[in-house]
């Protein structure tokens, strides 16, 4: 009788292909248990990417995973297949010999690791290592505007880039500092199209799509996924106080509409409503949900995230102010509001964090500290949009109901003085 095969179904995603070695690895792991392995890519050019567990259900009821192993692979699915695997939800519908072995791979992008049994003759599961795409640096973009208050699509291209030259890891438009409560859903999908465009995939896109209606969040969440995007960031939903087993219903439903992975985005000192980190811990169950901004500012609330929700789970800071505790803490990294200005700055703070230089961590966390303190003087994003007027990046210019900062006030005279003792023209 032939030996079983493990039938890995993956995705290919705009942002980074899967690690070469990783089918290598699964391959030589899966020999010693004489069981083969197959990979398929895509089905056909109409199934795309769009290969949830869902879609594999449908597509190993017709057949057509079997007729696509014909053209070539190791071995079709069958009645011997070991396995036949995405996400953990897969594991859910495997039953007989095929549930001998669960090949389970996560999002490509989501982080590199090894394969592993995670449950000796049960399940093989991705497990994650170090090398996570949500960590690092990602900054909180301003979203420029002309005097007339449009989106200036220039001054945006050029603020994409000086980010890129400056090393940040990833992109955040239109979030709490991109002003999106204030952009129209026309404005909205366009910043983060002009986004996309300028990043040219040189470093992951993380679109901000939230909202305090699930239907808008998941319309937002497909039209940036056609944009390209290599996630969403999902806010918790505001003004309505929904209850934890909301937040759960919505969150998930997302998660299930829309095949993009998911960072939550926790920010009760604008939305009212916490989300506890139990509750966190249950969405990360969810395979399309894979971490969260934590913005609360509470370094108890960071290490209890960590520990309920895993190493393999992206843990963001929010928080500039407590950016360096965060690390220590566990966190994978920010979403920054300070490194619109000063990106090269908050890179270096991470990168001596993560090298073991902390002593140099330190320093650098209390030189960022200064200019953090007068970027949230007044409410975000109305200084930081002053400081990127001062370094030669947009305008002023907020959306109503806030207001520009006097550049001839107390406050621009101090932030002029700190960008230039930070080096920064100005």
């Amino acid at each position: 009788m032939a030996p079983p095969a493990a039938v890995v179904v993956g995705h290919d995603f705009r942002f980074g292909a899967r690690r070469a070695d990783g089918p290598a690895e699964l391959r030589q792991l899966l020999a010693g248990a004489g069981i083969g392995l197959s990979v398929v890519e895509k089905i056909s050019e109409q199934d795309g990417d769009k290969l949830g567990s869902t879609a594999i259900r449908e597509l190993v009821g017709t057949g057509r995973v079997e007729r696509a192993a014909e053209r070539g692979l190791e071995a079709p699915l069958g009645p011997a297949s070991a396995a036949v695997g995405l996400g953990a939800s897969t594991r859910s519908w495997l039953h007989g010999p095929a549930a001998r072995v669960c090949a389970s791979w996560l999002w490509p992008n989501r982080s590199a690791g090894r394969w592993a049994w995670a449950s000796p003759g049960l399940l093989l599961r991705w497990r994650p290592m170090a090398d996570k795409l949500f960590r690092g640096v990602f900054t909180a973009l301003v979203t420029p505007m002309d005097e007339e208050g449009r989106v200036d699509d220039d001054a945006l291209t050029r603020l994409v880039e000086a980010q890129i030259s400056g090393g940040v890891h990833g992109l955040v438009p239109c979030g709490t500092t991109g002003e999106a409560a204030t952009l129209s859903q026309a404005e909205h999908v366009h910043v983060v199209e002009v986004v996309t465009r300028a990043a040219k995939g040189r470093v992951p896109v993380l679109a901000g799509a939230g909202s305090n209606s699930t239907r808008k969040a998941i319309e937002l969440a497909r039209a940036c996924k056609e944009l390209g995007v290599d996630a969403t960031l999902q806010v918790v939903p505001y003004y309505n106080k929904p209850p934890q087993d909301g937040l759960i219903r919505h969150f998930e439903a997302i998660a299930d509409a829309v095949a993009l992975p998911i960072i939550l985005y926790n920010v009760p000192g604008r939305t009212v409503t916490n989300m506890v980190p139990e509750t966190v811990a249950r969405l990360a169950r969810h395979e399309n949900i894979v971490g969260i901004k934590d913005a609360t500012g509470d370094l108890h609330v960071a290490a209890q995230l960590r520990e309920q929700c895993g190493e393999a789970f992206a843990l963001m800071s929010g928080d500039d102010f407590t950016l360096l505790p965060f690390l220590a803490t566990g966190g994978d990294g920010v979403i920054s509001v300070v490194s619109n200005p000063a990106p090269a700055l908050l890179v270096s703070l991470y990168d001596a964090f993560v090298a073991g230089r902390l002593d140099e961590a330190r320093a650098i966390h209390f030189r960022q500290l200064a200019l953090t303190r007068l970027l949230f003087r007044d409410p975000n994003p109305i200084a930081v949009k002053a400081a990127m007027h001062m370094l030669g990046i947009g305008g002023t210019a907020v959306r109503s109901p806030l207001r520009e900062l006097d550049l001839d006030g107390p406050l621009a005279a101090s932030l002029r003085a700190c960008l230039r003792d930070l080096g920064l023209p100005s």
